[in-house]
């Protein structure tokens, strides 16, 4: 075994999604509350958030989640350092799947209920958010 996290994860759900680079794992924090990224090497949390979240970019720089619950549906994306600064890719699209990111960080994916795959490039959102002066410095 590589590592044991430190506390058992009893959620009623089970949520694990490793970075492209194998480093970083996501996953539930065990109350159903939050999300948090352990680093695999040593065991240790690297970072807790209360929003959930259930997709990792290489090096954790990215995440994502479905954003089915909120008031714009969509695939909600936000810098590991800005959780709070968000956007919506695919806005107001209903029945949105879980997104997932390419190994390399550039491109995220998703699908919706109607069977359309949709693919976005980082940079184009990064340059789109910099444009509309929402973008992250």
């Amino acid at each position: 075994m590589l590592c044991s996290l430190p506390d058992a994860n009893t959620a009623d759900f089970d949520w694990l999604c490793f970075d492209a680079s194998g480093q970083l794992l996501l996953c539930s924090d065990g109350n159903g509350k939050g999300f948090n990224i352990f680093r695999i090497a040593s065991g240790r949390l690297a970072r807790h958030f209360d929003e959930p979240a259930h997709c990792i970019s290489r090096g954790g720089e990215w995440l994502a989640d479905v954003a089915s619950e909120r008031a714009i549906p969509g695939i909600r994306i936000w810098r590991q350092d800005s959780p709070k600064r968000a956007v919506v890719l695919g806005a107001g699209l209903r029945g949105t799947s879980k997104a997932k990111f390419s190994p390399d960080g550039r491109r995220i994916a998703w699908g919706t209920s109607d069977g359309t795959v949709l693919v976005a490039e980082m940079a184009d959102v990064f340059q789109r958010l910099k444009q509309l002066g929402l973008g992250w410095r």
